[in-house]
């Protein structure tokens, strides 16, 4: 993930920024800025003010593609139809998606 980067929410949360928002599942944004710690400013569609996205909370985003990329789709879909708490959830598709970005699409 870089700045410039076109993002997607995975999975409804509260965003990390000192005016705390909710981003819903869906909502897509730029990344603006990845500080030393790793922390995410985001600028969303519709949001006025960036949104920050700390690092503990990757996991809730992914790059928005426009090739016909469907894994973090399917990755939600997944996760949610498990039928497990939404840590279950959650914990698999960050490992889930950290996984694309460790070894590519194509590993998967």
């Amino acid at each position: 993930l870089k700045a410039g980067d076109r993002v997607v929410v995975l999975t409804d949360f509260i965003s990390d920024s000192k005016e705390r928002i909710e981003l819903k599942k869906g909502h897509e944004g730029n990344v603006r800025e990845i500080d030393n710690d790793g922390d995410i400013s985001i600028r969303f569609d519709g949001i006025q003010k960036r949104q920050w996205v700390f690092k503990r909370h990757r996991h809730r985003i992914s790059l928005a593609t426009s090739n016909g990329d469907a894994l973090p789709c399917a990755v939600t879909l997944l996760c949610d139809d498990a039928g497990g708490p939404p840590l279950c959830a959650s914990s698999a598709r960050g490992l889930l998606m950290r996984l694309q970005e460790d070894v590519g699409q194509e590993g998967l």
